[in-house]
């Protein structure tokens, strides 16, 4: 009896641990309970916080007058009618949750252990073009402690953001993946059951359809170049007719890595860490177009490019969109070798995606028929045409 009044810890040799006897009146269950514990220290500091609640307790019981009771009595009610045992269980239950948001890392800490764990396996390119965005966008957020981020507090602010930003479908779910992603973190699964982002539904790209030039601008726009600014040749052969990122393969290769012998280019990606090269064949009307350059080294990329680039573009009057290059290429390639063994497995291979995602999603649609397709791929240099 004296040790249960008093909360000092007992070493039990049947458990072998530490035991306190929790009392009714400092039970969460308003039951006599045990806890037990590894070692001597640990009890003590449990038992060193039950007697200071015991004593603010007594404190109170002091204070307590009739309307205190009386309104006592009234919560305890309301804790019933809301689910609760009684009073004790919801004051606990508000008690926990109170510690764990205290306990919580902030959004800001999140992003950081995400980027830390993650930031050797990107690339320059993704660093600028996804991250960094990603960051600014999110900067308000990183104060927030992330137990209180769930799927409802993901939905207000996403909802607000798109309404204030109006983003483009592929933006909006790219915003939503990198959540996504970053509630993949230990860190957030310590605070939450499940990723708060998943059930975030997606948007649905109304278009459905990549951007692509037509066999007639691209003609136009290399015709251009071959005869006034033959230079840049190499930058939209590489882009249109070998489907090569502009700013991470394009832009560092050098005439050195293409192999005419054996009609290669040895693309080297700095997009990702992953799958850095690939072997991509030298298509048949793409060599015609390089022939000039056998014997170039260094860049592929000419001095002065970015004014020269708009200039080709605005003389040809040709359309622009993202990626145009490379999306002409796959959709180019998937039409012309339409319904032939490893068409998908060479297209996916040749744009280096580690999946047939994309190309499930972007390039076999149909959208370009065998006769552009015929027509593309016999794109060629004006003399060859004549």
């Amino acid at each position: 009896m004296g040790r249960n009044a008093t909360l000092s810890p007992a070493y039990q040799k049947s458990k072998q641990a530490w035991v306190l006897s929790i009392p009714p009146r400092l039970s969460s269950t308003g039951k006599r309970s045990q806890e037990y514990y590894q070692t001597k220290r640990e009890a003590e500091v449990r038992s060193a916080s039950l007697k200071k609640l015991e004593k603010q307790n007594r404190r109170l019981a002091v204070k307590a007058s009739t309307d205190l009771i009386r309104d006592a009595v009234e919560l305890d009610e309301l804790a019933r009618f809301h689910g609760f045992s009684g009073l004790r269980e919801a004051f606990m239950t508000w008690a926990e949750d109170h510690e764990r948001q205290n306990s919580s890392v902030s959004f800001g800490e999140l992003v950081e252990a995400h980027e830390a764990d993650h930031s050797e396996n990107w690339s320059s390119t993704y660093l600028a073009a996804r991250w960094k965005p990603f960051r600014n966008k999110v900067r308000g957020l990183e104060p927030t402690p992330i137990v209180t981020m769930d799927t409802d507090f993901w939905r207000e602010w996403l909802g607000k953001w798109r309404t204030k930003e109006k983003p483009a479908p592929a933006s909006y779910n790219q915003l939503v993946s990198m959540l996504g992603t970053v509630f993949g973190h230990e860190k957030a699964k310590r605070s939450h059951g499940h990723n708060p982002i998943e059930h975030i539904p997606r948007l649905k790209d109304v278009r459905g359809e990549v951007c692509v030039s037509t066999p007639e601008e691209v003609g136009a726009l290399l015709a251009w170049c071959w005869t006034n600014d033959r230079d840049l040749v190499p930058y939209f052969v590489l882009g249109f007719f070998a489907g090569m990122r502009p700013l991470s393969e394009i832009k560092p290769t050098r005439f050195e890595q293409i192999n005419f012998k054996e009609r290669i280019i040895d693309c080297v990606t700095t997009k990702t860490h992953r799958n850095p090269r690939r072997q991509i064949p030298i298509e048949d009307n793409a060599l015609k177009w390089l022939e000039p350059f056998k014997s170039a080294r260094g860049s592929v990329i000419p001095s002065n490019f970015t004014k020269r680039f708009g200039a080709a573009r605005k003389a040809a009057k040709v359309s622009w969109g993202h990626d145009i290059m490379r999306h002409s290429y796959g959709s180019y390639f998937e039409a012309l070798h339409r319904g032939t063994p490893g068409c998908r497995e060479n297209l996916t291979y040749n744009m280096g995606h580690s999946s047939f995602k994309t190309y499930e999603q972007k390039y076999r649609n149909g959208r370009i028929t065998p006769k552009q397709a015929g027509l593309f791929w016999k794109i060629v240099p004006p003399q060859e045409e004549d």
